[in-house]
């Protein structure tokens, strides 16, 4: 099964990313999270697109978003300085990664790039009876993205102690699809979000629905938090908005 899931997963992953190239949008960052003030920690976490120009990773536009999108989505300053973590969701996109790798390599004190390759799943949950789906849900040993781990993993991210204050931000290349799937993870995880109200985020960042494979792998996980995880089964993991539309599929 695992590898009929890498065939099909790369398969759309080729097509999408020959069809898509990095070009930064402020438009579509957009505040998550931050540390609480009482913490004492000044760490804070963005969503985006991929933040290249002409291929060049553009650091000072990103910072100026970001400091923007602060004050008027997370109602806060940036710091004025802090160490920048580039999550970066990117799988087949060779040359979008060598260029962030590259301006990192050459300003180490700015910040890292962090590789997550994000592809989603091509396997519908709703397919299934319920009884099958909730043992399938448990660990989702299928899921290649691995999102049970990786939002834990964000999560103690932003909360953890450094030298400096950290910003995270996270990106695929549209910062719609893969970006909305790892996010919709956070929102659930960490903000008690309902299904309809994650993929209704999602949707008004771009006004479409995120890509087929990246809708279901959310799915998989909502499933996951309502049938596993104490306190979530007010999840109503339904098939809201999830489309098979593969026009909409812009990584």
């Amino acid at each position: 099964l695992r590898v009929a899931v890498v065939v099909v997963v790369v398969v759309v992953g080729v097509w999408v990313s020959v069809a898509q190239g990095g070009s930064f949008n402020a438009d579509r960052v957009h505040f998550i999270d931050r540390t609480p003030p009482e913490s004492g920690l000044q760490n804070s976490f963005f969503r985006g697109n991929e933040p290249l120009l002409n291929g060049v990773f553009c650091y000072d536009e990103l910072v100026q978003r970001m400091r923007e999108i602060a004050i008027l989505e997370g109602n806060f300053t940036l710091p004025e300085s802090f160490f920048l973590i580039d999550l970066s969701l990117l799988d087949l996109e060779v040359r979008d990664q060598r260029a962030e790798l590259v301006f990192f390599d050459e300003n180490p004190s700015l910040g890292k790039v962090v590789r997550k390759p994000t592809v989603g799943n091509p396997i519908p949950a709703n397919s299934f009876p319920e009884y099958i789906r909730k043992q399938m849900a448990e660990d989702l040993s299928f899921d290649l993205d691995d999102l049970i781990e990786r939002t834990e993993e964000l999560h103690a991210m932003l909360n953890q102690q450094y030298d400096s204050p950290v910003v995270i931000y996270i990106h695929c290349e549209a910062g719609v699809d893969r970006t909305g799937e790892m996010s919709g993870a956070y929102y659930l995880r960490w903000f008690n979000w309902s299904w309809k109200q994650t993929i209704d985020y999602d949707y008004s960042v771009e006004g479409r629905n995120i890509a087929y494979l990246s809708q279901l792998a959310l799915n998989w996980y909502c499933y996951h938090l309502q049938y596993w995880v104490e306190g979530y089964d007010y999840l109503d993991c339904t098939t809201y908005r999830i489309d098979d539309d593969s026009t909409e599929i812009v990584y």
